[in-house]
């Protein structure tokens, strides 16, 4: 996880968001996970084409609600793309630590139910990390 944080944390502080972060853009070298960008991280409207013809329910639940709004409406508007990072990544962190359960059941379903496994810190950043409010998410740079 820290790699990945690391990373994001990198691409903030250059001002390039990643804003494609799905499971086929980490990947593990031995115990590290790193991220890639097949399109050059950071091309921003590349990364958007793909978000909008994206058909997959697994890939759509990886937007933020700001940018599925947008791309519902057909008007992205200006956000803070570096925390739609952290949303997808969020997600997929939920996703990895609650491996058994039903895969349609929610990211605020599976949170509760890992309260029963995992620590209270842990519950705490995938929290921040998943929230609906834009501002209200974590910097990747914190």
């Amino acid at each position: 996880m820290r790699n990945i944080i690391s990373a994001l944390a990198y691409f903030q502080e250059n001002n390039c968001p990643h804003t494609l972060v799905r499971p086929d853009t980490i990947i593990s070298f031995g115990s590290a996970f790193k991220i890639i960008d097949p399109i050059l991280v950071g091309f921003f409207q590349d990364n958007l084409d793909i978000a909008r013809s994206t058909k997959s329910p697994e890939d759509k639940r990886l937007l933020s609600n700001e940018l599925s709004a947008g791309l519902r409406d057909g008007n992205v508007k200006p956000h803070d793309k570096f925390k739609d990072d952290v949303y997808a990544f969020g997600v997929l962190f939920v996703d990895a630590a609650s491996l058994n359960l039903d895969p349609n059941i929610s990211v605020r379903e599976k949170i509760e139910t890992s309260t029963y496994y995992y620590s209270k810190s842990f519950i705490s950043i995938v929290n921040k990390m998943t929230e609906s409010v834009t501002f209200l998410r974590p910097d990747p740079i914190e």
